[in-house]
């Protein structure tokens, strides 16, 4: 949500902390860092790994027990001494909507544009809404430009907020979890439409993405418990489930 105000105020250089991305799901907390970049702008993965949530503390993307997710994130910051992080969160929560505005609109207006076309498309009252939003590229010169919206509750966000504060992490931005693995495996030379399908444990998340900007994102309740079970009708019942993730990741389901 900080993205809008680092493209009207861009942050000096030694403002861009070092800092941790960090995944949460209703299952587990995923974590990756970087080294810093090189002379050639390289960075390699420092260190990554990922920790059990306990059961119930977040429910569809909700934290439900703020201080169990609290204790994951005080475990997470042992492990890797991170002190600011960058936080994807689950798109069950996420409201998307796609707008266009006249193509000239100054930056500066662009936002309070945007404020009363919320209430068109976000079913919470826009006092109570935090939102970003994304201009999508085009090469044909038109008289509108067409615009994304992503908006969560203030109360969502400020849940995850008060998690991270309580455990001695400062995030520095929030993020559709879609939106942020789009950037991380899409090249940023596809210029067309794509649609990304992730596999958790209790859930499936699908996101469309055209030109590196998330579009639609969906959630079905069917995810890799539902597909061990399958497996295990074949295999046995006996068969570990770490067995059966790394047959799921290595074979599929042929």
């Amino acid at each position: 949500m900080l993205q809008a105000l680092s493209r009207l105020v861009p942050p000096p250089t030694y403002l861009n902390l070092p800092c941790a991305g960090v995944d949460v799901s209703d299952t587990s907390l995923k974590y990756v860092s970087f080294s810093h970049a090189n002379k050639e702008g390289q960075r390699e993965i420092k260190e990554y790994g990922d920790i059990t949530i306990p059961n119930g503390a977040v429910k569809s993307g909700e934290v439900m027990k703020p201080e169990e997710l609290a204790k994951v994130l005080i475990e997470f910051k042992q492990i890797t001494n991170a002190e600011h992080i960058r936080m994807s969160l689950p798109e069950e929560r996420a409201y998307l909507f796609e707008t266009e505005i006249k193509a000239n609109t100054p930056v500066k207006e662009i936002r309070s544009l945007l404020e009363f076309r919320l209430e068109e498309n976000v079913p919470i009252p826009s006092r109570d809404v935090f939102f970003d939003y994304a201009i999508i590229n085009s090469s044909e010169k038109r008289r509108n430009a067409r615009v994304t919206v992503t908006a969560y509750s203030k109360e969502t966000i400020q849940s995850y907020y008060d998690v991270c504060m309580t455990a001695g992490l400062r995030p520095l931005s929030f993020e559709v979890e879609a939106q942020a693995m789009a950037r991380s495996v899409i090249p940023e030379d596809i210029a067309g439409a794509t649609m990304l399908v992730d596999f958790g444990k209790t859930r499936t998340g699908i996101g469309i993405i055209y030109q590196g900007t998330l579009l639609y994102t969906s959630t079905i309740d069917i995810g890799g418990n539902e597909l061990s079970g399958v497996l295990r009708k074949v295999l046995g019942t006996d068969v570990a489930e770490s067995d059966l993730t790394k047959l799921k990741n290595t074979q599929g389901l042929n």
